[in-house]
């Protein structure tokens, strides 16, 4: 069976990094989601997430999408290895010219 939805964080801005982590893996690193159950906007997520070093599709390198793809199998597994996205990452791959 599927693991539960993530429950809902204090509104607000204090989230640890923990439970932002925790977040975006329990509903596969969609921001606009994670931001909701967070209480709070994507925009100061994005923020803590660089704040935190965690790194958004857009900053991850041809070689690196490459070899996660061919050593996962496919996108969604390889999604979930580099904690991006699904679309997000399908979205890098179009930048970078990588057709699935």
């Amino acid at each position: 069976p599927a693991p539960p939805p993530p429950r809902p964080a204090a509104p607000g801005h204090g989230a640890s990094i923990g439970k932002i982590l925790e977040v975006l893996g329990g509903c596969d690193y969609r921001l606009s989601v994670a931001a909701e159950l967070l209480g709070m906007s994507r925009n100061t997520l994005k923020r803590r997430m660089e704040s935190a070093g965690l790194r958004r599709p857009v900053e991850i390198d041809v070689d690196e999408l490459r070899a996660a793809l061919a050593r996962e199998g496919g996108v969604p597994a390889a999604a979930r290895v580099l904690r991006v996205s699904e679309h997000g990452l399908r979205i890098r791959m179009t930048q970078l010219g990588l057709a699935e």
